[in-house]
């Protein structure tokens, strides 16, 4: 490992070690009995309701947690972007920040082209041509930029109930138990299945996610393999500038 690059490793490396910590967060929520299934009967329908009643949001301690790995893994890139300039005998600064584009044509503008001639080698150049720092391009990359734009503005994670985690007694089944096709998701009084309102057995069991919500970037993707892959693709980047 090249000594100029170790805060970028430091920066992916401590990221990646929050990420259990996260882990044991989420579980303790869980554990805490987050949600309740209440029954609700509508004679007028035939049918009884289950909703969905919070008992517990989830703590924000942990979407500020995965907004502080995200900053860490864009900074390590940043930190990349700074050994690079002083081994080619210019000075850090805000302009000669790690690139992700919004597209391949603003990659390519010569504007932009001529900005990273002034601190970059041939050789880092056609690396960073390689690596597609731009949307559609490498599109993982392009999502870390922008969540950890957007994470000083938004919430960026959600905690979502998944139907391909259901899991139905084969007498609710039976008894004709059913749950929506547009899964409505963990908020106050959803109603997350029905059935007879005479059924005497009605066990079912939902297991929760929980996962990214940024439309347009990352819906419904869970969190903990998502920022591992972040981690991944940042410490491979560096690697790739290791001999230039």
């Amino acid at each position: 490992m090249r000594e100029d690059l170790q805060d970028a490793y430091s920066a992916v490396d401590w990221a990646v070690a929050q990420l259990p910590v996260i882990e044991k967060a989420f579980e303790a929520w869980i554990e805490a009995t987050p949600y309740l299934i209440v029954e609700e009967p509508h004679p007028e329908m035939g049918q009884k309701l289950f909703k969905l009643e919070i008992n517990r949001r989830l703590p924000g301690t942990v979407n500020a947690s995965v907004g502080a790995v995200i900053n860490s893994i864009r900074s390590s890139l940043d930190l990349l972007a700074s050994a690079l300039a002083i081994r080619n005998g210019k000075s850090p600064s805000a302009e000669r920040h790690f690139p992700i584009y919004a597209s391949i044509d603003t990659f390519r503008d010569p504007k932009n082209v001529a900005k990273r001639e002034k601190w970059l080698s041939l050789i880092e150049m056609q690396i960073l041509e390689e690596l597609k720092p731009y949307r559609g391009g490498d599109d993982l990359l392009f999502v870390l930029h922008q969540l950890d734009v957007l994470r000083k503005h938004e919430k960026l994670i959600t905690v979502h109930l998944l139907p391909s985690s259901v899991i139905i007694s084969p007498e609710a089944n039976a008894a004709g138990f059913r749950f929506p096709h547009v899964w409505p998701g963990f908020k106050e009084g959803a109603i997350i299945g029905w059935t007879d309102i005479n059924a005497a057995n009605s066990d079912f069991h939902i297991a929760v996610e929980i996962t990214f919500n940024e439309p347009g970037l990352l819906v419904a993707q869970p969190l903990i393999p998502t920022l591992r892959k972040f981690g991944g693709m940042a410490d491979s980047i560096i690697q790739r500038f290791e001999r230039t």
